[in-house]
């Protein structure tokens, strides 16, 4: 377990804390299963200023978060506002016409796109101490993803899966054009299961294997086995770009573009 003269951030990117007034920035948390990521977000200049991420124990969540809380010097600033974005693997998509049957047991967040919402569970540790933190707007990161890449799409006008690799989990969403035709998330236990999911996606929508792209955000590096197993199989896999709408300071050139993009979703401009 964690603790808190020990625990560090798996990375941290960002300029001089003294060089942006916290007090011209927003302040977003993305919380997963196994991690939580930390960044600022200044306003005005449309700019991330500072990126970080720790590690989560899963047995120990409210241990973990004030250890995080404790030791973390952004967190001691005054912001203009707090976002709290939940990544959860138990999310599902309903349309606002059926019933809503995930009223009482689920968290919500709203899709004005599709005229629909992600109900989405959030673990009760995690729960029970951003109770005491009334600031926090809370939000499903994969309902900000889902906006952003029909925005995207409604561009490109293409059939795309993309394929959202976090903590051990694969946000799956297949389009044509800007309808989307799937969203889900799956638990990868082995590295075929990778694979395994995308192609079975490419099967139930009739996607061609040659013609149609596999667009790859989050943790995935390349080289890699699993990158190796799928562009076996699909002839055109790409890793995401930056999101163009959003600017950045030199100190993230090092950072991988179809990394940073999921967090960048989930900005509010």
């Amino acid at each position: 377990m964690n603790n808190i003269t020990s625990i560090q951030p798996h990375f941290s990117i960002g300029d001089d804390l003294k060089s942006t007034p916290a007090s011209q920035c927003q302040l977003y948390l993305l919380y997963a299963p196994s991690s939580m990521s930390i960044m600022s977000y200044h306003t005005e200049n449309n700019s991330i200023i500072h990126l970080r991420k720790y590690s989560i124990d899963e047995n120990a969540v409210h241990q973990s978060l004030e250890s995080i809380f404790s030791i973390d010097e952004l967190l001691q600033f005054h912001y203009l506002n707090y976002r709290l974005s939940i990544f959860s693997p138990t999310t599902y998509l309903v349309s606002n016409y059926e019933n809503q049957i995930l009223e009482n047991k689920f968290d919500k967040s709203a899709m004005p796109s599709l005229n629909a919402s992600i109900y989405y569970q959030i673990n009760s540790e995690m729960r029970s101490f951003f109770d005491k933190k009334p600031a926090y707007q809370l939000s499903s990161s994969s309902a900000s993803l889902i906006e952003t890449l029909i925005k995207k799409q409604q561009i490109q006008k293409t059939k795309i899966v993309y394929a959202h690799y976090f903590d051990r989990y694969l946000e799956l969403l297949a389009f044509d054009g800007s309808q989307l035709l799937l969203h889900n998330i799956f638990p990868i236990e082995q590295e075929a299961d990778f694979s395994y999911y995308i192609l079975s996606t490419y099967e139930l929508f009739g996607f061609s294997t040659s013609l149609v792209s596999t667009i790859i955000l989050g943790t995935i590096t390349k080289p890699s086995k699993v990158y190796d197993m799928l562009f076996t199989y699909v002839k055109d896999v790409q890793f995401m770009k930056k999101n163009a709408i959003i600017n950045y300071t030199k100190a993230f050139d090092d950072i991988e573009d179809h990394i940073i993009y999921p967090l960048t979703s989930i900005i509010k401009q």
